[in-house]
């Protein structure tokens, strides 16, 4: 049984009056800052800035345009060639009245429905492409709320940190004054100075914390100069939200993975891909459909002094190549296609069940601490205060007390970021494409 003493009785009254309670963030209401000081983001207006500027975004944008023209390049028709020639009829004499004249029109006839076969292939390219720039967008939309989700948690430690901070230079600020009266013992006022630094600590890693994660949320919406002004204004989900979210979730049932199988994007533009390689396959044998050259000539010979016409073709014998190469190309990118499709749509079901445990993992974290460890450890705070003010606990107990309900309000927080996260990703992996 410890006894109460005069010094210990008065640093507690000084714990109990002056130490802050912190709270969970997203119930902290700290004081905003104006609109020049910061770039408040909700997660929806930080979607819209992504879709602009986003530079994967930019780039499957660009891919899908250069597929686009792709189409206009290829169907088209060989253009013909037009050719002239003067030559001298007699040797040793160069009279521009004495010479031969030709001129002769090439056109180039394409057989085996060539223009049709590379036109086709182009354009499940161009479908492909769309689709691929589908899926750009949903995977990078899950990477922004993963890093919109940790600059919110961040802020969060920030406050906490702060806050911390504030109440352990309160009690230091007052500590002194005791000190100086003769009411505290000096090794009590280095004990608290002590705790302040590891305060002053945690609030600087808080900070750091905070500036790469919005370094990071920067570069996923192309804004990096303007990263030490951004600020995610959405809250963390609290735990009615958590609840609500998980009894709204559609259950991970096979008819939703059939639906995926053929209607999220990047398997969709596997398929077209796979479309695509067989069209290259038909164009690959249409080679061996000998292509007709056709030309047509007009001729002034000097020694005839009037004109000739004259009518040939040309046709290619398949001698030393007839293309086996090419075919043999065609078909192993077409089984290579076909294995990324099978990959594709194998790869749907383990994003689902990925995403859905860690989710699940996420929501038993977050509402067992929300409900059960966090007022738990506020409890043990408010009852080692109690007791050390009666004499019954030591300064050593508080602190300890304190550090862990620190550690218990971080926790609380990564847990409630960890099942923001989860269920983006969960939403991206059974994200189903409208088809046209």
């Amino acid at each position: 049984m410890f006894v109460a003493t005069p010094i210990a009785f008065v640093l507690g009254l000084l714990l109990l009056a002056l130490v802050d309670q912190p709270v969970l963030a997203q119930t902290a209401a700290p004081a905003e800052p104006t609109v020049a000081e910061v770039f408040a983001l909700s997660l929806s207006k930080a979607q819209e800035l992504f879709r602009e500027n986003n530079r994967s975004v930019r780039t499957a944008l660009r891919q899908s345009a250069i597929a686009s023209a792709e189409v206009y390049r290829v169907n088209v028709s060989p253009n013909p060639t037009l050719s002239g020639q003067i030559a001298n009829s007699e040797p040793n004499r160069y009279r521009p009245s004495g010479t031969d004249r030709l001129i002769r029109l090439d056109q180039l006839i394409e057989r085996g429905g060539k223009r049709e076969l590379r036109t086709r292939q182009a354009q499940l390219l161009e479908q492909s492409s769309k689709w691929v720039l589908a899926d750009v967008l949903r995977q990078q939309s899950v990477q922004l709320s993963h890093a919109y989700y940790e600059l919110a948690a961040a802020q969060e430690l920030l406050t906490i940190a702060r806050q911390n901070l504030q109440a352990y230079e309160r009690l230091q600020s007052a500590a002194q004054r005791r000190q100086a009266a003769g009411d505290l013992a000096a090794v009590d006022v280095l004990r608290l100075n002590v705790e302040g630094g590891r305060a002053a600590n945690e609030l600087r890693n808080a900070q750091a914390q905070a500036q790469q994660a919005q370094i990071v949320l920067a570069i996923s919406l192309g804004h990096e100069r303007a990263s030490n002004q951004l600020k995610a204004i959405d809250p963390l989900p609290s735990g009615t939200d958590i609840s609500n979210t998980i009894a709204a979730l559609t259950q991970n049932s096979e008819q939703l993975h059939t639906q995926l199988q053929t209607r999220r994007a990047d398997v969709l533009a596997a398929q077209l891909r796979v479309d695509a390689a067989e069209q290259a396959v038909a164009l690959a044998n249409s080679l061996r459909s000998r292509d007709v050259s056709v030309g047509v000539q007009a001729e002034r010979p000097a020694h005839i002094g009037g004109h000739v016409f004259g009518i040939g073709v040309t046709i290619p014998l398949l001698i030393n190549n007839e293309f086996s190469g090419d075919i043999a190309r065609a078909l192993a990118e077409r089984d290579a296609a076909l294995e990324d499709r099978d990959r594709q749509r194998a790869q749907v079901r383990s994003d689902i069940e990925r995403a859905l445990s860690q989710l699940r993992d996420a929501q038993d974290r977050s509402l067992r601490l929300i409900n059960q460890t966090l007022p738990q450890a506020a409890q043990v705070v408010s009852a080692i205060e109690f007791a050390f003010s009666k004499g019954a606990a030591t300064l050593t107990d508080l602190f300890d007390a304190r550090r862990q309900r620190a550690a218990v309000l971080t926790e609380t927080v990564t847990a409630q970021a960890d099942f923001a996260k989860a269920y983006a990703s969960y939403t991206a992996a059974t994200q189903l494409e409208n088809l046209p």
